[in-house]
């Protein structure tokens, strides 16, 4: 049910993984993901993954960690699918 909602955003793999973290990890629980939250993480990659943190916790973004949390965010996808791995 919960891939079903994500797909219905057609929100990008890297956003979908961040979300799927947080709630392995009981950050937030997949109730959380209003539709709202999941609208303000519409977009690519790039414009959306390294935000999803700010947005669950209801954060604004910092600007000034945009460059350097994109980064690693996108780092650490690289890897996971380089590895084969899934969530």
């Amino acid at each position: 049910m919960a891939q079903v909602v994500l797909d219905r955003h057609e929100l990008p793999w890297g956003t979908i993984f961040g979300l799927a973290r947080g709630v392995t990890h009981g950050m937030w629980m997949f109730g959380d993901m209003t539709e709202h939250r999941l609208q303000m993480l519409k977009g690519s990659n790039a414009q959306s993954a390294w935000k999803v943190a700010s947005i669950m916790k209801e954060e604004a973004p910092s600007a000034m960690e945009t460059q350097s949390e994109l980064i690693s965010r996108v780092s650490n996808i690289d890897m996971y699918i380089k590895a084969g791995s899934v969530v």
